[in-house]
């Protein structure tokens, strides 16, 4: 049955960490599919459930809303729009609920402009369900960050990111720049580019994803292992690939990978990749 506060807004609710406690995501969009795919993609969550009942940020109470959805083009009042009034709400704390918008435009300059309205991050439509997830609990820990600010073990990095999806390169880039201070990223969007760039400037590790056009990851890996430059060669290449399985993996570090870190990847499965790789550089 039809949710009759569907076409405003409906809320997505999931235990939060160890604590327990229901946290609830606001989903603001003006499509109905859209918002019963958003409940049937989080619901397969363990952790997430459906509540349909509240309609306004303003009144659910604070210590239960973990972040709301935000579609981009709706009626009366865009999702911009909107964001830009929940940023100037009188509740400080309220203004600074996490907005992700729902896109269906990944292009970086469109991007960049909702961040600069005001939101903090980005879901691509259509979504799968740990696309979602990963981005609301990464920008939750980021939040954490702000508060309690850590270092990373980890010296500033040349890092080249071989990849054909721009949300996926969108990301690792900003979870990178986010985690590495100073961090320099390359981006090429297939396997022939990698290779090139290998080439042709200096890289520290290569987060190369395995099927791309023009030449796959494994293809580039090839490549760059038979380049004259011996330095270049050896650059550390780490795999992202959807296949976990054991012969998958064993093949990419058989074909000269140094390491794989599955997508939709985690930031910490991500890091600690890097800096194994890292460290055993320095070895």
């Amino acid at each position: 049955d039809r949710d009759p506060h569907a076409g405003q807004c409906s809320t997505l609710v999931y235990t939060s960490g160890t604590t327990g406690r229901p946290k609830a995501v606001m989903l603001s969009h003006d499509n109905v599919t859209w918002i019963s795919h958003a409940i049937v993609a989080v619901h397969r969550e363990q952790d997430f459930g459906y509540q349909g009942d509240e309609t306004s940020i303003a009144y659910l109470p604070l210590s239960h809303i973990a972040g709301q959805l935000m579609d981009i083009h709706m009626p009366e009042m865009s999702g911009l729009e909107a964001t830009a009034a929940i940023r100037k709400l009188p509740d400080a704390d309220k203004a600074r609920t996490l907005i992700v918008a729902m896109t269906a435009s990944v292009l970086r300059e469109e991007t960049d402009n909702y961040m600069r309205h005001g939101m903090d991050g980005f879901v691509p439509k259509p979504f799968q369900a740990d696309q979602l997830k990963n981005e609301i609990f990464r920008l939750q820990k980021d939040r954490k960050k702000e508060a309690n600010p850590e270092q990373t073990s980890l010296p500033p990095l040349r890092i080249l990111i071989a990849e054909d999806n721009p949300f996926n390169v969108i990301v690792a880039e900003d979870t990178l720049r986010t985690e590495i201070p100073n961090v320099t990223i390359g981006k090429a969007e297939n396997g022939k580019v990698a290779m090139e760039m290998v080439r042709d400037e200096e890289w520290d590790i290569v987060l190369m994803d395995i099927a791309m056009p023009e030449m796959t990851g494994i293809e580039a890996t090839l490549a760059i292992r038979k380049l004259e430059d011996a330095a270049k060669a050896d650059t550390t290449i780490i795999a992202m690939t959807a296949s976990v399985l054991k012969e998958d993996t064993d093949h990419y570090l058989k074909q000269g990978m140094n390491g794989f870190v599955p997508k939709p990847f985690k930031v910490g499965q991500l890091l600690s990749e890097i800096e194994k790789a890292h460290l055993s550089r320095k070895k």
